[in-house]
């Protein structure tokens, strides 16, 4: 039985051996990705913070189209039955038009 303790030791060893150098590979490869997360998270928020000071601001930028809708009501004045257009007194209509200064549209949130 002595015969076998020498070749148990020595893959004992080598079992070792190969559990270091994986744990070594492991540890570079999160290594890597950890510097690659951190210098990524860096150079975007870098990005984003000079666009700010530079006046850039995204939220405070002007949209080029807005649409707004309006609802007109339309009465008939003429005599008869039912109107013209086969649209009855009072009738409500939607319209989306652009219009050319409107006020920002402000929310709250409870």
């Amino acid at each position: 039985m002595d015969a076998n303790r020498p070749d148990r030791a020595r893959a004992r060893r080598l079992a070792a051996a190969h559990a270091a150098a994986r744990r070594g590979r492991v540890n570079a490869a999160r290594r890597r990705v950890a510097i690659g997360a951190v210098g990524l998270f860096v150079t975007l928020w870098g990005a984003i913070g000079v666009e700010m000071a530079s006046g850039h601001d995204p939220a405070l930028a002007g949209r080029s189209s807005r649409a707004t809708v309006t609802t007109t009501t339309e009465s008939s004045t003429a005599a008869g039955a039912g109107g013209r257009g086969g649209q009855e007194e009072g009738a409500s209509t939607e319209e989306a038009t652009p219009s050319e200064s409107t006020s920002p549209l402000t929310t709250s949130q409870s």
